[in-house]
């Protein structure tokens, strides 16, 4: 019940990671080559395979900071444990995904009337 609402939160962050993404990808085409170093390195920073709480407490606050810890975390307790969202989790994690959002769609329509000139 709980995976269509986290599914919220998720949503705004991904499309401003591919608006960001895609709009860098058309003046430094070098980005794609990035891409798959950046997602590999963003998973570490993700704690997916193992819970936030085996993370060492001094290095958590760089784990919180980044806004997939929320809801991985969340879709971890709904989907395996059949519990609630930690609120406390995933507020940071929506503001994060709509901060991500708003700077990848002002950034792509900023330069979007430049795509044709450089495609």
């Amino acid at each position: 019940l709980w995976a269509p609402l986290l599914l919220i939160v998720e949503i705004p962050l991904i499309v401003g990671v591919v608006l960001l993404g895609s709009a860098l990808n058309v003046f430094a085409r070098d980005i794609r080559l990035a891409v798959p170093f950046l997602v590999q390195f963003w998973l570490f920073l993700t704690p997916v395979l193992y819970p936030l709480q085996l993370a060492p407490a001094d290095v958590r606050p760089f784990f919180l900071a980044n806004p997939m810890t929320g809801i991985v975390e969340s879709f971890r307790g709904a989907l395996v444990f059949g519990e609630a969202p930690d609120l406390g989790l995933l507020w940071p994690s929506l503001a994060g995904a709509v901060l991500v959002l708003v700077i990848g769609s002002w950034y792509f329509g900023a330069v979007e009337r430049r795509f044709s000139d450089v495609i």
